[in-house]
């Protein structure tokens, strides 16, 4: 069984076989699924929530298989919290594979409730690396990120590069994200004709 103290030696392995240049991909088992899930559950219920103890557990979640288990519930109340840059960012990418990739597998589309926390997120989100992770989670639902497009046309002069200015380039990536996106609904709209 997974209790917190194998969570952080989990953690610890994990990154050292990263650190190393292994890939540390790891099937848990479905009580060591449950048990992630239910820490997750805890976390995301827990004020001040403690992001060592969730940064672990999003670290093992995205490094790591559990076949059947929804995280989706916690991660989008984690998803509404102020959290630090990093701990966002990691949020954001366990939420691709954990909600989006996880909804696709099994048929089902992304949740309202969801889209509308991204799109939240990628409205009021001042954070230019932030910006761009949930660009990456926009671009990865496919065919609706469609449902994004007026909030994408709205952000979308804010990272437009300025001439003769550094751009950051978290703001450079999101513009391509954006372009990349735009010329996908186009050939999706065309392809309805």
């Amino acid at each position: 069984m997974i209790m917190s103290l194998d969570i952080e030696s989990q953690y610890n392995q994990t990154i050292e076989k990263l650190k190393n240049g292994l890939r540390p991909l790891k099937l848990y088992s479905t009580k060591e699924g449950q048990l992630l899930k239910d820490k997750l559950d805890y976390l995301a219920d827990s004020r001040p929530i403690n992001e060592t103890e969730l940064k672990q557990v999003l670290c093992l979640l995205e490094h790591g298989q559990c076949h059947g288990i929804d995280f989706s519930q916690a991660l989008l109340k984690i998803l509404q919290l102020e959290l630090s840059t990093d701990v966002m960012i990691f949020t954001l990418s366990t939420s691709i594979k954990w909600v989006v990739e996880f909804n696709q597998k099994n048929g089902h589309p992304i949740t309202f409730n969801f889209m509308n926390i991204i799109n939240a997120l990628l409205l009021n989100c001042s954070e230019p690396e932030v910006r761009e992770w949930v660009l990456r989670l926009v671009d990865s639902t496919g065919n609706q990120s469609l449902k994004f497009k007026q909030s994408l046309l709205t952000i979308k002069p804010l990272l437009k590069p300025k001439l003769f200015k550094k751009t950051n380039p978290h703001n450079k990536n999101s513009y391509k994200i954006v372009l990349e996106l735009e010329k996908r609904w186009e050939e999706l709209l065309r392809s309805f004709k």
